[in-house]
C-alpha cells in the first residue's frame, strides 16, 4: 500500500508516539526526497536555541520516512532501519527546525531494487538542517520479509 505524506506522518505519531510531541511534520515527499520541520518550541535547550537531541531526532526520522515512502510506493514488506546515524553541528538552530534530505536516483533504484529482489538493501543519506546549521550522515539497512 503506497502512503501520501499525511499518511506516512501518522503511521510515524501513532508508531513513535515521541514524534507528535515534537511537532514533526513532512512538508513535502517523493520517492527521493523529502522536506520535514518541527516547531523550535516544542525542542527548545536552555539556550533557546534547538536541542541537540531533538535535531538527532528529527534528522533520524526525516531519512527514516525518506525510505519508508519508497519503499511503501514500491509496496514492499521490509524492515527499516536507521543502523547508523553521525550528527555534526556546527551552528546552534534559532528558529524551526527544517530537515532536507535526498538521495541520489540511481543509489535508490538499486536500494529498491535489492528489496524487489528479496535481498537486505543500504542506502547512505545525508540530511541537512536548518541550511547546514547541522548535516547528519545515516546508513538506512531495510530488510525484506519472507
Amino acid at each position: 500500500m503506497s502512503l501520501n505524506k499525511k499518511q506516512l506522518q501518522q503511521k510515524i505519531h501513532s508508531t513513535i508516539p515521541i514524534s507528535e510531541k515534537m511537532g514533526y511534520e513532512i512538508v513535502d515527499i517523493s520517492e527521493t526526497a523529502i522536506e520535514t520541520r518541527a516547531p523550535l518550541q516544542l525542542n527548545i535547550n536552555i539556550h533557546n536555541t534547538g536541542f541537540a537531541g531533538s535535531l538527532y531526532s528529527i534528522a533520524a526520522l526525516t531519512a527514516w520516512s525518506l525510505c519508508q515512502h519508497a519503499i511503501a510506493m514500491h509496496q514492499l514488506n521490509t524492515s527499516l532501519v536507521v543502523a547508523k546515524a553521525n550528527i555534526d553541528y556546527y551552528r546552534p538552530v534559532e528558529s524551526d527546525i527544517e530537515c532536507h534530505c535526498g538521495a541520489v536516483e540511481d543509489e535508490m533504484t538499486k536500494f529498491i531494487g535489492n528489496l524487489q529482489q528479496g535481498r537486505r538493501a543500504k542506502l547512505s543519506l545525508e540530511v541537512d538542517i536548518n541550511n547546514g546549521r547541522a548535516v547528519m550522515k545515516a546508513l538506512m539497512v531495510a530488510t525484506p520479509h519472507v
